[in-house]
């Protein structure tokens, strides 16, 4: 997943690039209303690759849910010290504990595991980035969250590895 990006930028500004994924989950999932909140303007940039842990968390939402018209928002915000905020948020009955756990711990055992492999493709992309995930239920449906340090901070967190 992230070699596959080898050859174009490896860092965009989330306004270059999350319109574009917006608009074209949009076009994929014409019975879904899907919208994109850009909170603050921004001076860091993240991976590109983390597009596709987006993308697989939108397709995700909308498979989910069981609403006629599935809701999903997709906000961006500057955090403190550098840090981006990237929150998808569903109207759907909500992620089960277990794909919850792999999110947040990438751990499982054999009576509580994932059962698809898209969240494990969320997770190494936020994690490769030096980011973070949690989920969050609430009382109409789920958020994940992403925590991703921009460039400069990103580059101090892996040298720290």
């Amino acid at each position: 997943m992230i070699e596959s990006e080898s050859g174009k930028p490896d860092h965009k500004l989330p306004g270059d690039f999350l319109p574009d994924i917006v608009e074209s989950q949009q076009s994929k999932h014409p019975e879904a209303d899907i919208s994109l909140t850009l909170d603050a303007p921004f001076t860091g940039r993240i991976p590109v690759y983390v597009q596709k842990a987006i993308i697989e968390a939108i397709d995700n939402a909308v498979a989910a849910s069981t609403e006629e018209t599935p809701t999903v928002g997709v906000t961006v915000a500057n955090t403190d010290n550098n840090w981006i905020k990237i929150t998808i948020a569903d109207d759907g009955p909500g992620i089960p504990p277990a794909e919850a756990a792999v999110l947040e711990t990438g751990q499982e055992s054999a009576l509580m595991h994932g059962s698809a492999l898209g969240i494990w493709k969320i997770r190494m992309a936020v994690k490769q980035a030096g980011g973070n995930i949690s989920v969050d239920d609430l009382s109409n449906g789920t958020a994940l969250q992403f925590q991703l340090p921009s460039r400069g901070q990103q580059q101090q967190s892996l040298a720290r590895v």
